[in-house]
């Protein structure tokens, strides 16, 4: 086996998990959640985007059904 360019293959594999790292770090910092405002979660947003995505699917919100379960144990 010719070993002649493991060691500049190990090199170039460093270095490109080293840069694929970095890129990272700066994805998750730029990172935004929209259900998150002031630091706390926002259920309105959610409920909001929840609406609006099924408008946009076309879906039809299901008829409200009272549970019949007289006695419920959790």
């Amino acid at each position: 086996m010719n070993s002649g360019g493991s060691a500049e293959d190990t090199q170039l594999e460093d270095d490109a998990n080293r840069i694929l790292s970095v890129g990272m770090k700066i994805i998750r910092q730029q990172r935004h959640n929209p259900f998150i405002r002031c630091g706390k979660p926002d259920a309105d947003a959610y409920i909001t985007f929840a609406c609006e995505y099924n408008a946009f699917i076309n879906h039809r919100p299901k008829p409200f059904r009272r549970i019949m379960d007289q006695r419920m144990i959790l």
